[in-house]
């Protein structure tokens, strides 16, 4: 009976063993998919934020490269006036210079 007694005892410690590691690993298990989890929501916070900062970098060069272009547009547009009133003047003179020519 004493030997039974002990078998008992021993087969319920080896239980209780069990149990409590089986909670431990739970446990762990939990801790583990909670720290996965918050992992993954930071690196698609930062993925979001590092999206977000390429295309306002993207927005700015495209603003500057649209205001450079449209001032070089407007300086061409600036000589090719100052271009047509000089032609304009040496036609003057050509012709008033034709106009001598011929008195």
């Amino acid at each position: 009976a004493n030997a039974r007694e002990l078998q008992r005892r021993y087969a319920l410690e080896i239980q209780q063993r069990i149990a409590t590691a089986k909670e431990r690993c739970q446990s762990w298990e939990a801790k583990d998919l909670a720290a996965a989890e918050a992992k993954i929501r930071f690196l698609t916070l930062s993925s979001e934020q590092s999206l977000a900062s390429e295309q306002c970098n993207a927005e700015e060069k495209l603003r500057a490269a649209r205001q450079t272009a449209e001032s070089n547009l407007a300086a061409n547009l600036s000589e090719e006036a100052r271009l047509q009133v000089a032609v304009q003047g040496l036609r003057s003179q050509a012709e008033t210079a034709r106009a001598e020519t011929l008195r």
